[in-house]
């Protein structure tokens, strides 16, 4: 019988303002928009945390978690948050900044299949305890790029990117 199929989803929250933050030298204290085509890709934290007021219990499901807030328009952001600065989107300034996590995930597994700079699936399959490996694969992609990625295993692509969520 075939070792069962297991998937790592690797998802990294406020991947694209944080490199852009870095890139641009604008502290994380500034709420901050990246754009692609005059929409947005991610929200900052403290672009989060302006949206709401100031409150993060009243940023609801939609809003907490990692920024993603794909499609809101510049227009319907600058008239909620006036001091909101935004970056457009570099696809190959990011590409760039994810090469070496996707080398990390390599390290880890011969079948890594980027979906984008924030979203990597990575084939667990016989690597040993899988749960183990997984979170040795979050940390060690966590030191390279100094944020926290999330992480969802499971049977199928689908689940284990829903488990990432």
């Amino acid at each position: 019988m075939p070792p069962r199929y297991r998937v790592l989803a690797v998802k990294i929250p406020f991947f694209y303002t944080a490199y852009a933050q870095r890139r641009a030298g604008i502290p994380p204290t500034v709420p901050l928009a990246v754009l692609h085509h005059q929409r947005v890709v991610e929200l900052s934290p403290a672009a989060l945390l302006a949206l709401s007021g100031g409150e993060a219990s009243s940023l609801g499901w939609g809003f907490a978690g990692d920024g993603d807030m794909l499609g809101l328009s510049c227009r319907a952001l600058r008239h909620r948050v006036p001091e909101l600065r935004f970056i457009p989107y570099d696809e190959a300034f990011y590409a760039g900044a994810a090469t070496p996590i996707y080398e990390v995930c390599a390290a880890f597994s011969p079948l890594v299949a980027p979906l984008a700079p924030h979203l990597i699936l990575v084939d667990l399959t016989g690597a040993g305890p899988e749960p183990e490996r997984a979170g040795q694969l979050l940390e060690a992609i966590r030191a390279t790029c100094g944020l926290q990625p999330a992480g969802g295993l499971a049977g199928n692509c689908w689940l284990a990117r829903s488990a990432a969520a």
